[in-house]
C-alpha cells in the first residue's frame, strides 16, 4: 500500500505543478512509509554446515560472504595472490562483472572498497 500511495502522491504532485489541480489531496502522515520485515540471518552452525556440504572449491566463497563485507563480484574477482595469509589480509583490486549480455569480464571495484 505504501508504494501505491507514494506513486499516487507523485502523480498528484506533478498535477499540482502542471496546474491541473490546486492542491495534492494525498496528505496522510506516514502513509508512504513501509516497515520491511527483518531478514532471517543464518546461524554460525548453519553457515559452517553449508560450508561443509558445498563443493570444496566453493567453501571459501561461503565463508567470505559470511564473515566479510565483500560484494559478490569482489569475491568472484579474487585470485590466489590476493590473499596474504601471514598478514590476514585480502586485497580487492578487481571485481568480476557478468553483464546481461556479452562475456564476463573483470573491472575496477567501487571507490570505497580500496579503503577496506
Amino acid at each position: 500500500m505504501a508504494k501505491a500511495y507514494r506513486f499516487l502522491h507523485a502523480v498528484l504532485t506533478t498535477a499540482v505543478e502542471d496546474g491541473s489541480i490546486r492542491c495534492n489531496p494525498c496528505t496522510i502522515k506516514g502513509a508512504s512509509q513501509h516497515e520491511a520485515d527483518e531478514r532471517p540471518v543464518a546461524t554460525l552452525a548453519q553457515v559452517f554446515a553449508l560450508a561443509e556440504a558445498i563443493q570444496p572449491r566453493y567453501r571459501l566463497v561461503v565463508l567470505l560472504a559470511t564473515f566479510t563485507s565483500l560484494r559478490y563480484g569482489e569475491i568472484m574477482g579474487l585470485h590466489r595472490d590476493d590473499f596474504a595469509l601471514a598478514d590476514r589480509k585480502v586485497t580487492i583490486d578487481r571485481v568480476r562483472i557478468q553483464p546481461d549480455t556479452g562475456p564476463i569480464f573483470d573491472g575496477d571495484p567501487k571507490p570505497p572498497v580500496g579503503a577496506r
